[in-house]
């Protein structure tokens, strides 16, 4: 059997140092492989994140200019209030001229029959002599 031949100290070295070099090469284009791949990911969830804000953004918004629309649309309360009170004013002016105008037929009722009593009364004492 033949030995092997002695490879001198320099060249076994310098094959040691290429080896574990491409080793970390390998490594290390792993590495930023694998790097770029989450840099990748968390790019794409950052714009998932910021569509998301912006339709909630875009959401409140939209109720924000419903809120403005009912504020322009909708009475005061004190103008309500003020309208209310005319409504309730003329509603109790008409309530106490009904009650006159009731208590007038009354009158008047009560004067017709107290007339017919009267013409009833002179009427049977003049035919009575």
């Amino acid at each position: 059997m033949s030995e092997p031949s002695p490879v001198p100290l320099r060249d076994y070295i310098e094959s040691r140092i290429l080896a574990e070099r491409n080793l970390i090469d390998s490594k290390l284009d792993g590495h930023i492989k694998l790097n770029d791949e989450r840099f990748s990911a968390m790019q794409r969830a950052v714009t998932k994140a910021e569509i998301a804000t912006d339709n909630r953004f875009s959401a409140v918004n939209e109720f924000r200019g419903q809120l403005a629309d009912q504020f322009r649309t909708l009475m005061p309360r004190a103008e309500a209030e003020m309208r209310l009170k005319v409504l309730e004013d003329s509603t109790l002016e008409r309530q106490s001229q009904s009650k006159g105008l009731g208590q007038g037929w009354a009158i008047l009722v009560a004067v017709v029959g107290l007339a017919g009593i009267i013409f009833g009364i002179v009427a049977v004492l003049r035919g009575h002599p």
